[in-house]
């Protein structure tokens, strides 16, 4: 399954159960439940995600993460191209929602994305889930995908693929030069005072260290962070500089413009606590992987340097 297959889906599945009306009997017979009971629109409900689960004979927690991949990749086409979102992301979020308990985790995906996609777009029509903001719920999603489209729009091309979003070999190193660059003619002691008097509120004069941590927000309040570690080893590496110096403001905040892109578009950042994330085991070694490379990019250094500039 990819973008195209579902959007072509959907584009040619008008949904059906609007033929009901609102009527309970009506929609009863539609899912095929028997109407001599006392009717409810929850039981109308449970009978379309079990039609979604039904679909499939096997595979469906990686449905879920197939789900959670297009989602992302739609949200990104969106920022980048234009794409619409709906009424594709509603369709996905009710079919993620309705699979997400069921499956063996290593089991293929066995059966028929056609019907569930149809059931789930008719369950977005019984089922309004209210809040709309995207960009609160999928933070991370539209924070990194706009990140890339700062660096494009910069003059940095990157590439947009099915699971896949980054910069292109010759564009990234680029953009590293470009860095190094601004930081050489700023001189690295001068962006390293810089660093610290950011960082200076973090500073724990007891324990003489920063405390440069992950921030992580339940209401959407954290923006892409500021890479301290990567961008102090680089003043590091440059501390000499190239003289004559033109340590200006203009120029530590187009320095600062491209790190935090750089740093949001490689994807390790958090932005929600980790309880609020759906991961199993078969994800647990991405997820530390991800813990490492963000430790060294935003934390390193920053938590391990005396008080100095």
């Amino acid at each position: 399954m990819d973008l195209q297959k579902l959007r072509e889906i959907v584009d040619f599945s008008l949904p059906e159960i609007n033929s009901c009306g609102g009527d309970l009997r009506q929609l009863y017979e539609y899912v095929g439940l028997d109407a001599s009971s006392s009717l409810t629109m929850s039981e109308v409900s449970n009978a379309l995600y079990e039609k979604i689960r039904g679909a499939f004979a096997s595979g469906h927690a990686e449905v879920w993460r197939v789900c959670r991949t297009l989602r992302t990749d739609l949200i990104r086409e969106h920022v980048l191209q234009g794409a619409n979102l709906e009424p594709y992301i509603d369709v996905l979020d009710h079919l993620a929602d309705a699979i997400r308990v069921d499956g063996d985790l290593r089991s293929p995906i066995e059966g028929d994305w056609a019907n569930a996609i149809r059931a789930a777009y008719d369950h977005t029509h019984i089922r309004n889930w209210g809040d709309k903001n995207r960009e609160r719920t999928y933070s991370r999603e539209f924070k990194v995908a706009k990140a890339a489209r700062v660096l494009r729009d910069a003059g940095f091309p990157v590439i947009l693929e099915p699971g896949k979003l980054t910069l292109d070999e010759a564009a990234e190193r680029g953009l590293v030069s470009t860095i190094e660059d601004i930081i050489s003619t700023m001189g690295g002691i001068n962006v390293a005072r810089r660093i610290f008097k950011e960082i200076s509120p973090l500073y724990d004069s007891d324990q003489q260290r920063y405390h440069v941590v992950r921030r992580v927000s339940m209401t959407d309040e954290i923006a892409p962070q500021m890479p301290w570690g990567y961008l102090l080893q680089l003043a590091v590496k440059h501390a000499q500089g190239r003289k004559p110096y033109s340590n200006t403001d203009s120029q530590w905040v187009r320095l600062c413009g491209l790190v935090q892109a750089f740093a949001a578009i490689i994807d390790v950042q958090p932005y929600s606590p980790t309880f609020y994330s759906s991961f199993d085991a078969i994800e647990l070694l991405p997820f530390l992987q991800e813990m490492a490379v963000y430790d060294v990019l935003f934390l390193y250094s920053a938590n391990t340097t005396k008080r100095c500039g």
